[in-house]
């Protein structure tokens, strides 16, 4: 039997069981309840079938689905289960189908291989499947890298808004880049200068990995060229929240150069 809510998918005999289930319910108006014991009764190849299991499914699977066009709706129901229960291995569909067949169960890739899912080739219909779900987990990992700035950059206008104060620095440390992506740094705060204070341009960065490794855009190093001392790179390691500071000229030994035809476009950094 499948329990619903379960992060696994179900097996054969249970979506061949619920198949049976809605088509004879399409055809006969009966309880599900009834059409199982019907199903069971008629033929001992249902009989074999898990209709428990269907009929858990039953109630929470889409009603459209009638399963007269097997795998095409048998595909439909699989994206509805993946997107809805996100069962531990969905985080490898970005990765390909081979990551995904290598992660789940026996039972779960008999299931996906019934809908034709790991066929060589693949069609389109079948292609437009994984595409749609490597779509929808690579947006989930950008919202969360999204929040994770988010947080960076609130920690940061904390750290700059105590730091300013020490300093006697009567000024608001500014989030720019919320309001324009284009200036090349997210924080504008500020230094003591000789008689006022001077800007201090912050790049906010953060990391979960240890220790934490950053992205340095070709774009945001041009940026920091461009102001010199006055560049700062924070790198927030989280969820410790805890703080590196680098300066311009720190970071500039760990910045590739072009070659021949070549041109870098990023940079991966670790921040020790």
């Amino acid at each position: 039997m499948v329990v619903e809510g379960g992060t696994h998918l179900p097996s054969m005999s249970t979506i061949e069981a619920l198949a049976a289930l809605r088509q004879y319910l399409k055809a006969n108006d009966v309880l599900p309840v009834e059409a199982a014991e019907a199903l069971v009764a008629t033929s001992p190849s249902f009989a074999s079938n898990d209709y428990e299991g269907a009929l858990v499914l039953h109630a929470v699977a889409p009603p459209e689905l009638t399963f007269e066009s097997f795998d095409s709706d048998l595909r439909t129901y699989l994206e509805h289960l993946i997107e809805n229960r996100r069962p531990w291995w969905r985080r490898f569909f970005p990765a390909g189908r081979t990551h995904v067949a290598s992660a789940v169960s026996d039972v779960e890739r008999q299931t996906l291989s019934a809908a034709k899912l790991f066929e060589q080739p693949p069609s389109p219909t079948v292609m437009e499947w994984w595409y749609r779900i490597q779509a929808s987990v690579r947006s989930e990992h950008d919202l969360h890298r999204s929040e994770q700035g988010g947080e960076a950059e609130l920690l940061t206008l904390a750290y700059e808004r105590e730091r300013l104060s020490k300093l006697g620095i009567e000024l608001e440390p500014e989030l720019v880049g919320f309001e324009s992506s284009g200036v090349g740094y997210d924080i504008k705060s500020f230094d003591q200068g000789p008689e006022l204070p001077v800007n201090r341009l912050i790049e906010v960065k953060s990391s979960t990995r240890k220790p934490p490794r950053i992205v340095v855009p070709r774009t945001e190093w041009e940026a920091a060229i461009k102001y010199g001392s006055s560049y700062y790179f924070y790198v927030w390691a989280l969820p410790e929240k805890e703080l590196t500071i680098r300066q311009f000229a720190e970071m500039e030994a760990h910045i590739p150069s072009d070659a021949g035809k070549g041109c870098w476009l990023s940079v991966e950094i670790e921040i020790d």
